[in-house]
């Protein structure tokens, strides 16, 4: 079996036809949404240094060193005649894995946004790695810091699925992260657990 068809398998047995796009917490039938950025903190740094524990945390929680890891990337790089400034998201989540198993890229798929009924084009990556071969705290960091002045284009661009437990974590800026999954009682126990961070739930 190819990996493309082991990564599709893997994704309808664990989500079903659920679209794979943010806003998550809408599209998936179960999903704990977390505020990340504490708006209460007036000093900048505070505030994202905050925002990669409270993400970090919550990664700690929902996956072990020695689990597989799906990571999803869409990345624009090779349209850039469509987008204005950066637009490669593929490259820095590359450099935070030390030991990438598989890949495969899914060369074009269009994307509407709410606010217009333009299509845009990007490239959706897949990448086969573990737990214990990504840098969590530098990829975290960067998604962080994606629109407080880094790289703005891995806002709303990656996702980790852990292969062993079926959780999906989708942090997409310094605003917040989507947790989904079919296990109705992790997503409790990660509510109770974090319930000040807690925004929104579909339980």
């Amino acid at each position: 079996m190819s990996f493309k068809s082991e990564f599709e398998n893997f994704y309808a047995h664990q989500f079903g036809i659920a679209e794979l796009s943010p806003p998550v917490f809408d599209k998936f039938p179960m999903c704990v949404r977390f505020n990340i950025g504490d708006s209460s903190i007036e000093n900048e740094q505070k505030y994202i240094e905050t925002a990669i524990l409270r993400a970090q945390t919550v990664f700690n929680d929902l996956f072990n060193i020695n689990d597989g890891i799906y990571l999803i990337v869409d990345s624009c790089e090779k349209f850039k005649d469509f987008y204005t400034g950066d637009c490669d998201a593929i490259s820095p989540v590359r450099k935070c894995v030390s030991n990438q198993l598989d890949e495969y890229c899914y060369e074009k798929l269009l994307r509407t946004y709410d606010d217009t009924a333009e299509e845009c084009p990007y490239s959706r990556y897949i990448i086969e790695s573990s737990v214990n071969s990504l840098n969590t705290n530098a990829l975290i960091s960067q998604i962080i810091n994606s629109e407080l002045g880094g790289y703005y284009c891995l806002s709303d661009s990656v996702y980790i699925i852990n292969k062993n437990s079926g959780v999906l974590y989708f942090l997409y800026n310094d605003a917040g992260l989507d947790v989904v999954s079919a296990d109705k009682y992790l997503l409790e126990s990660i509510s109770i657990k974090f319930a000040k961070w807690v925004s929104a739930s579909k339980l």
